[in-house]
């Protein structure tokens, strides 16, 4: 069993990979040489190699219609459709052939049928690595485009009987929702409902983010947990009223799969449901299985379902919880330390702490954050959630409502105060950087030997190997000088890294996000905690909002503004990086910082103290010597001040075309005198006609070009003389 689903997942990884063709006949050739050598185990080795192949192929197979568009972007259609799913503001629909995503549509259910006239939308790939893809993540789920709707009409209700349930389940969802409503407002009414179906619309952004830095985040995720609380009542009155086993299982069966599809059918909930299920089954047949071959029997078959399950955070926190439960918290109950801890205690900290050690990659993959105090805040808050679930279940009767709904929603306040008070703790969280398979393999490895193995099986080979996960991953390949360029939109944003430095140039739009959404995951997920200079070429929104972003999330040494006459576009960064306690640096011309034995930096622009009417103009222009090539990056400075920079140029391996590749600056002569190999242009989709052909075509001349909004991420590294470059568009 584990053979065939760790065959089965390592094929679906590895189907998203460049390179998956040859890595899949490698692998398969592997599996081949074991199945000749290794006859007694022919027949799982067999069934991996086959569920291997499954798993490389089948989401392909899956993706290929949902890729094919339809449409071209932007054109109007007029169609035919049905609702398929409806959440707090979007609707997902399907027509003939195709499934779409409408946001901020709220008046539909599903199993409604509609005709649609709208606007068609292909989604963005994403031109950075690192952040999130919103085109992948609707792939996954078989959703081709979104469309923005011009007129919609409701033409019926479809007969699918599988709609019908789902309606069925969101019209109770929605009784829930406001039956609650009449006793609850506020955040605590956003917990009581987020606790019971899972869906916290209604809580705000600081309430969830309170939840995360508690380590609490799953009282929101209904999980096994809230499944064994949910059906905790039913059981009592089943299992006193009835005697046979099987009507029993029978009478159970029906509140666990309403509940199911009521929470709206998430991965963490299947997971626990399909567990029951396959556990009543057992029970039905007096079959005995280890709980963990049937959590793997399980994962496999949703994986079956969906391949792109393995992608979704809730399945793999919710199957890594339970494994890890059962596998390792005897061990860490029996544990010499916890021998006079008094036994309710000893139990919550061994349950808590098997859970975090056994979601902690996939925790830190997905949100580069854990929380130190989880286990504590766990072993306080756990047990009242099992009280307050069923609590929330019984307010819903019509009689009880008066009763217990006072009572409960005091409980939550006071819940929701004792999580706000962990999460202000100053070190409740740690950041870490993304982690590649080959750590995550390494760490599973290690739990193996220190959790589940037994001592007298492990031998010198289980601690030689350990000791050698051990050092590969304290092992820090030296980092090489790179200047990467990031796809900011119409704004610019630069990262420059050395082995021990790492410099921001710009910080990208914070209006449109990208600082939030791409620098920082960028940034963090890079490894990127501290930046030891910013430079913020000048004020302009494009270039200078998102370092407040960047101010507010990771620790900044120091930043370097224009020395211009008038800098008070400037005082608002000042004073947030004061707050910070950040240093703040004016630079101008004939200023020089020089970094190790790596990076020359010299200051071409602006002049000391002069006023600026076009701010472009004052621009901080960056000359820098790396590791012996030349780099020149010119913020938005335009043709007055080129042409004042002129004498001071020579043959650069490196630009920064000004302002975005507009015809404003990248003069001829400027051109002519910096002669560029290599030229970079920072933009996106705009309005202005960015870049001008004719600035392209100049700098075509003289070498290559790279455009962000074609290109995306560019990487360039600086190593043995020569400049090597990577490209990211996925």
């Amino acid at each position: 069993m584990y053979v065939m689903i760790a065959s089965y997942i390592a094929g679906i990884l590895i189907s998203d990979k460049v390179a998956s063709l040859s890595i899949m006949i490698s692998v398969i050739t592997i599996y081949t040489i074991l199945l000749l050598n290794l006859p007694k185990y022919k027949l799982s080795l067999a069934a991996g190699c086959l569920l291997f192949v499954l798993g490389c192929i089948y989401p392909q197979l899956l993706l290929q219609n949902t890729r094919k568009m339809q449409y071209i972007h932007g054109s109007t259609i007029f169609t035919d459709a049905v609702v398929l799913k409806t959440d707090a503001t979007n609707i997902i629909i399907k027509t003939s052939e195709k499934r779409y995503v409408i946001y901020n549509m709220k008046s539909f259910e599903p199993g409604d049928e509609i005709k649609i006239t709208a606007r068609y939308m292909e989604f963005e790939k994403a031109s950075n690595p690192y952040v999130f893809d919103i085109k992948k993540y609707y792939e996954r789920k078989g959703i081709s485009a979104s469309l923005i709707p011009e007129d919609i009409i409701k033409t019926g209700v479809s007969g699918r009987i599988d709609l019908q349930v789902i309606r069925a389940a969101y019209k109770v969802r929605k009784v829930i929702t406001k039956r609650l409503a009449r006793y609850h407002e506020g955040q605590e009414l956003g917990f009581i409902q987020g606790m019971l179906t899972g869906h916290t619309q209604q809580l705000d952004e600081m309430v969830k983010e309170n939840f995360r830095k508690a380590g609490l985040s799953h009282i929101m995720a209904v999980s096994g947990a809230h499944v064994a609380f949910v059906l905790l009542p039913f059981r009592f009155v089943i299992f006193r009223t009835i005697k046979r086993k099987r009507t029993r299982i029978m009478l159970l069966t029906i509140p666990a799969v309403s509940y199911m599809f009521i929470t709206g059918l998430g991965a963490s909930v299947i997971r626990a449901v399909f567990m029951l299920l396959l556990l009543f089954f057992l029970d039905w047949h007096d079959i005995k299985i280890a709980s963990v071959k049937i959590i793997a029997a399980c994962a496999l078959i949703m994986l079956l379902i969906s391949p792109f399950y393995i992608y979704d955070v809730s399945f793999l926190m919710s199957f890594s919880a339970a494994a890890g439960i059962i596998l390792m918290h005897k061990r860490i109950l029996n544990a010499d330390i916890l021998k006079k801890t008094p036994g309710f205690i000893k139990q919550s900290i061994a349950i808590s702490t098997a859970a975090m050690l056994a979601i902690l990659p996939v925790t830190i993959s997905y949100f580069n954050k854990i929380s130190l105090i989880s286990i504590f805040t766990n072993i306080i808050f756990i047990p009242f959630t099992g009280i307050l679930t069923p609590l929330s279940l019984f307010s819903l009767l019509p009689w009880a409502g008066d009763i217990i709904s006072p009572v409960l929603n005091r409980a939550a306040s006071v819940f929701l105060s004792g999580v706000s008070f962990f999460a202000d703790f100053k070190f409740s969280q740690l950041t870490f950087p993304a982690i590649g398979y080959c750590s995550v393999i390494s760490y599973y490895f290690i739990l193996v030997l220190l959790f589940i193995v037994k001592k007298k099986d492990i031998n010198i080979i289980n601690y030689a190997l350990f000791v050698l996960i051990v050092s590969l991953l304290l092992y820090n390949n030296p980092k090489s000088t790179q200047i990467n360029f990031l796809a900011a939109g119409n704004g610019d944003s630069i990262l420059i890294t050395t082995e021990n430095t790492r410099i921001l140039v710009d910080g990208g739009d914070h209006r449109n996000s990208f600082a939030k959404y791409q620098l920082l995951p960028y940034l963090i997920k890079r490894g990127v905690m501290t930046i030891d200079i910013v430079f913020v070429t000048h004020s302009h929104a494009d270039h200078m909002s998102g370092i407040f972003d960047v101010l507010k999330e990771l620790k900044v040494k120091s930043i370097m503004i224009p020395d211009t006459a008038d800098d008070s576009s400037y005082q608002p960064l000042i004073e947030a990086a004061l707050l910070k306690g950040t240093a703040v640096y004016r630079v101008s011309e004939n200023d020089s910082i020089r970094i190790g034995d790596d990076i020359q930096i010299n200051i071409l622009n602006p002049e000391h103290g002069i006023i600026y009417h076009n701010v472009n103009n004052g621009s901080i222009v960056l000359g820098m010597k790396i590791n012996g090539f030349n780099v020149l990056l010119t913020g938005d400075a335009e043709k007055e001040t080129e042409q004042r920079l002129v004498t001071k140029l020579y043959r650069h391996d490196l630009l920064k075309a000004g302002h975005h590749g507009s015809l404003t600056s990248s003069t001829q002569v400027f051109i002519q005198a910096a002669r560029p190999r290599i030229s970079v242009i920072s933009t996106g989709k705009n309005a202005y006609g960015h870049p001008s052909p004719a600035v392209t075509k100049r700098l075509s001349l003289y070498g290559e070009l790279f455009i962000t909004k074609y290109d995306g991420h560019l990487k360039f590294t600086f190593k043995d003389d020569i400049i090597y470059l990577d490209k990211f568009i996925r």
